[in-house]
Order: structure tokens, then C-alpha cells, then sequence
């Protein structure tokens, strides 16, 4: 595809555009050359996002500052219903609206994984504070096409792990549901071998990840574990290819010119958000009114705000507040 416009090369590389990148170039170009995505908010990566907030700071409050469970997850409920935010949860998609986040983290600490009995222990950094929520920003060796500056590999995940005294980058999923072949879907994927090679860089030698899921039911939840070993040879060969991947993405960027997939990419998991894009000879006139501008940062929870008001939650209602029991 030559698009009509080039839009700026980002300076942030992170799973998700690499992802996109392999899938499809052209893909890559909408979401992260144009910044664009779907105009309607995600339901799924709001209450992802609010989840992991309310993870994070129950695990601060019971790991670091030594509160008790029920007290720390209090708190870790109230962050997750600010971190919601003002975002209306669609009616066909209720079940994973802000009450159901706190369902879910009373379900995550008190019955799928109690920190007291959990395999899984967060590492400590030396002055004792948990290694909760772990960003990364590493520069590559490539260059940015416009600015001459190094490019740089980005991300975040839930926590620094210990299992069998080894270090694991751990990460939790919210689905809608989970299945036998839930666990293998994660062999191979690159977003969790560069995690690994990321806690390298920072001088933590992980060997793989530790991948979570909790799922969000009509009436309950569902849990399921999924352990990736990431040895050393499959590192060096997932970095050698994300290298090539970015030199690519930099070519078609000079170039003008973008590779469409015209295959799987296109239908899989619900159809790629560029479709009627793609399916018209003036993709232009299709972005005002299906799509808006987005800043992408892949060291937030949410990566961009989706939320459908200007007004967001500063301080948590009365009545989200009596959600918690």
C-alpha cells in the first residue's frame, strides 16, 4: 500500500506494535505511523487496565508496607475503581464493568492465588521495596529515521516474580474466558521473551515468564496459569528478529511503501480494526467518524485513554465505594 499520508515514525517500540508490524505492515501504519485507533472505547482493556491497578497497589500496601490482606486489598479496590475511571461500560458488555474488577480482585487474593499459600513470590529491590509493576525503556541499536536518535524498546509488566528461587517476569491476562489450550497460546509469544530479555538489560536474570489468567464469567470467574521457560538461545533469537522487524518498519516508512497481509491477519480474533480501511479505495475519507487520534504509551496500564466523557473520576463516588464489602 502507498499511503497518501506519512504520518511520523514512533520513537516507542513496544509488543504491540512489533505484533502488529509482523502481522501486517499496513496495520502497523494506521496504529502507530497514523496513531490511530477505533473510536469507541475497549471495554476489555479498561477493565484490564483498572485490574492491574488494583493488583498493583493491594501487593505495594501487603507486600511492602506489611498491611494485612484485607486491608490492602481494600485499598487496591478503591484504586481500581478510579483507575476505571469514567468510562460507560456498554450494556452487552457488562460483565466486566467496574463492580466486577472488584469482584475480581476479591477472587484473585482470597481464592485463585492467596498471597499466604501463592508459589509465586515477588522479588525485592535492595532497599526492600517489591519489584511491583515493572517498566522498561532500553534503547536499540537502530536509528529513528527522522530524529538520528535510538529508537527505544518499551513495555511493562505486573511484577517481578520468584518461583523455585528462579526469576520470572509475571503477568496477568483478563479474558472472558479460558480453556484447555489457554496455556499454549503463549508459547513462542514474543511480548513474554521480551520481558525476559528486558529484566536482563536491568541486571535480572529472568528465565522465562509466568502468565495468568482470570477469567470474567456471567455469574463467577476462572483462573488458569501458563509457565514459559525463555532459555537463552530463544532471547538472542527473538532480539535478532525484533531487530530486523524494526529495520523493516523503518524501510517502509522511507520507502512509502507497506506490505498488506490480505490472509489471517484480517479476520482473526474478531477482524483487524483497519478493515473498512483496507476495503476502500480512499481510506482517508473513512477516518473521521470510525477512528481518532491516539498516544500510545506502552508504560501505562492502559496504553491510551478510552474513555467517553472529558470527565474523569479524580476521587471514588459513594456508590462505587459500596461495592466493597
Amino acid at each position: 500500500m502507498h499511503p497518501t499520508v506519512k504520518g511520523t515514525f514512533p520513537a516507542v517500540i513496544d509488543s504491540t506494535s512489533r505484533g502488529d508490524l509482523a502481522s501486517c505492515e499496513t496495520k502497523a501504519y494506521w496504529g502507530f505511523n497514523r496513531k490511530l485507533g477505533p473510536k469507541e472505547g475497549s471495554v476489555h482493556l479498561v477493565a484490564g487496565g483498572a485490574f492491574a491497578r488494583g493488583l498493583e497497589v493491594t501487593r505495594l500496601r501487603h507486600f511492602g508496607d506489611k498491611l494485612p490482606l484485607p486491608e490492602a486489598l481494600h485499598e487496591g479496590m478503591l484504586a481500581a475503581i478510579a483507575e476505571y475511571g469514567a468510562f460507560v461500560t456498554p450494556e452487552d458488555k457488562s460483565v466486566k464493568g467496574v463492580d466486577r474488577v472488584v469482584q475480581a480482585l476479591d477472587y484473585y487474593f482470597n481464592e485463585a492465588f492467596p498471597p499466604a499459600t501463592d508459589h509465586v513470590k515477588p522479588m525485592y529491590t535492595p532497599d526492600g521495596k517489591p519489584m511491583v509493576e515493572f517498566t522498561f525503556a532500553i534503547p536499540l541499536p537502530v536509528m529513528h529515521p527522522d530524529s538520528g536518535e535510538p529508537l527505544i524498546y518499551a513495555g511493562r509488566f505486573d511484577m517481578v516474580g520468584l518461583y523455585n528461587d528462579q526469576i520470572f517476569c509475571v503477568d496477568e491476562k483478563t479474558t472472558t474466558q479460558l480453556g484447555p489450550t489457554w496455556p499454549a497460546q503463549w508459547n513462542l509469544r514474543g511480548q513474554f521473551t521480551g520481558y525476559s530479555w528486558a529484566c536482563q538489560q536491568y541486571g535480572k536474570p529472568a528465565v522465562g515468564a509466568i502468565v495468568r489468567g482470570i477469567s470474567f464469567l456471567k455469574n463467577s470467574f476462572g483462573k488458569s496459569e501458563s509457565l514459559q521457560q525463555r532459555p537463552q538461545w530463544m532471547i538472542d533469537q527473538w532480539y535478532e528478529q525484533l531487530i530486523k522487524d524494526v529495520q523493516r518498519w523503518k524501510q517502509a516508512y522511507v520507502s512509502g511503501w507497506y506490505h498488506q497481509n490480505f490472509g489471517d491477519a484480517c479476520g482473526s480474533w474478531g477482524g483487524c480494526a483497519f478493515q473498512s480501511l483496507c476495503g476502500s479505495a480512499n481510506p482517508e475519507a473513512w477516518i473521521e467518524g470510525k477512528y481518532k487520534t491516539r498516544e500510545w504509551d506502552p508504560l501505562q496500564k492502559v496504553p491510551y485513554k478510552q474513555v467517553q466523557s472529558e470527565t474523569e473520576i479524580i476521587d471514588v463516588p459513594d456508590d462505587l465505594k459500596a461495592l466493597i464489602r
